[in-house]
């Protein structure tokens, strides 16, 4: 039997280019760990208004484009109604017109992150569900993209490898697993 020593490394101890690399990997295997919630809140807004989120493409690393495509009720509904409906969705200040942290829709941030856009559009005039529905999609994404950006700086995703226990080679790659016993073949 050989054996043959590594050095490993805290992820604080990685040069840039290897934290990058770490990074990378990380979020290659496990994504944005708020995906869900995000989604589920976009879903509930569009559920509210009688609407459904029917098919969407999310970049939350914002290296691509994203869209949103939204079903709503084939009669228009009116200004009045969804001026009703938007006023069951929690307080907002009414000179920023951002929501008080109700997470009215799932009980999640993301929610007010929806409301807002909606909010702001609606206030801005915008009467067509379809048209609201994208702007509460645009500063959902951008809340989401910050959100993501955040847990990938260097010291939160520090934070996290260290509770995690997480080691890594000097490249920023992780060390091979040593296996208990070895593995065969079975016939």
């Amino acid at each position: 039997m050989e054996t043959i020593s590594v050095n490993v490394y805290s992820f604080n101890e990685l040069s840039p280019t290897a934290k990058s690399r770490a990074k990378s990997r990380f979020a290659s295997v496990n994504g944005f760990s708020g995906a869900d919630e995000y989604r589920d809140s976009l879903k509930a807004l569009a559920e509210h208004f009688g609407g459904k989120l029917v098919d969407w493409e999310l970049d939350w690393f914002n290296c691509s484009f994203s869209t949103a495509k939204f079903e709503v009720p084939e009669e228009a509904m009116s200004r009045e109604e969804i001026g009703e409906r938007l006023s069951r969705l929690g307080t907002y200040n009414p000179d920023t017109l951002k929501g008080c942290g109700d997470c009215a829709l799932t009980g999640w941030g993301s929610d007010d992150d929806a409301i807002d856009g909606f909010r702001a559009a609606f206030f801005a005039g915008e009467s067509d569900l379809n048209a609201l529905l994208q702007a509460a999609f645009k500063t959902w994404l951008k809340a989401g993209q910050e959100e993501c950006e955040a847990y990938y700086s260097d010291e939160v995703f520090a934070e996290g490898a260290d509770a995690k226990g997480l080691r890594y080679l000097e490249n920023g790659a992780c060390p091979p697993v040593a296996l208990a016993e070895p593995v065969t073949a079975g016939i």
